[in-house]
């Protein structure tokens, strides 16, 4: 874990991507592989849970600047992150089972209490329930749920282009996807 000795949050997206990139071309250039990552306002290290414990999402997953989030809002795009943490051992070779079981450990690590050790926030008990029964398995709604709020969260024009072209390819029309819809027409002027 690295801090900052600067006052406040200095690690805005701009920041965060760009350390992003660094990590990658060095992890490229020193033929690294990389587990995981979070990369917070003020510090940065390998732990998915720290965005929950923060207070900043209910769910690993929905912030972008850590590796559940990278692999679930990507695609884990250029295959960045490996999934090699000890599955293919047990014989657990498709990378969607291995993503499925760290899930399941991110999640039941994460609704443990630990307030005694001064942690802020857990994994709520009914987020983890519904997970269970939906056995960790990212369907193709969520995963296109998660991949909108990727670049959404980035404030990018290019988010609103992707839901307004996934929204109007699933067949959906503006009462479905309104906001898309009517930001991306007045953008574009149609």
């Amino acid at each position: 874990m690295s801090r900052t000795a600067l006052n406040g949050f200095p690690l805005g997206d701009i920041e965060k991507e760009f350390m992003l990139d660094l990590i990658r071309r060095y992890a490229k250039l020193y033929l690294v592989e990389i587990l995981g990552y979070c990369l917070m306002g003020n510090h940065f290290h390998l732990i998915d849970l720290n965005p929950v414990r923060a207070g900043l999402v209910d769910r690993p997953e929905e912030y972008r600047w850590n590796s559940l989030g990278y692999h679930i809002q990507t695609g884990n795009k250029d295959n960045f992150l490996s999934l090699d943490s000890g599955f293919q051992e047990f014989g657990i070779l498709d990378a969607e089972e291995r993503l499925c079981g760290y899930r399941r450990y991110v999640y039941e690590a994460g609704a443990v209490d630990h307030s005694g050790y001064g942690q802020r926030k857990v994994i709520g008990e009914m987020v983890v329930e519904k997970e269970r029964k939906k056995e960790f398995i990212i369907n193709k709604v969520d995963r296109f749920r998660y991949r909108t709020r990727y670049f959404t969260d980035s404030g990018t024009h290019l988010g609103i282009a992707i839901n307004f072209c996934a929204c109007k390819s699933f067949g959906l029309n503006s009462a479905r996807c309104g906001h898309a819809f009517a930001y991306f027409r007045r953008r574009l002027g149609v």
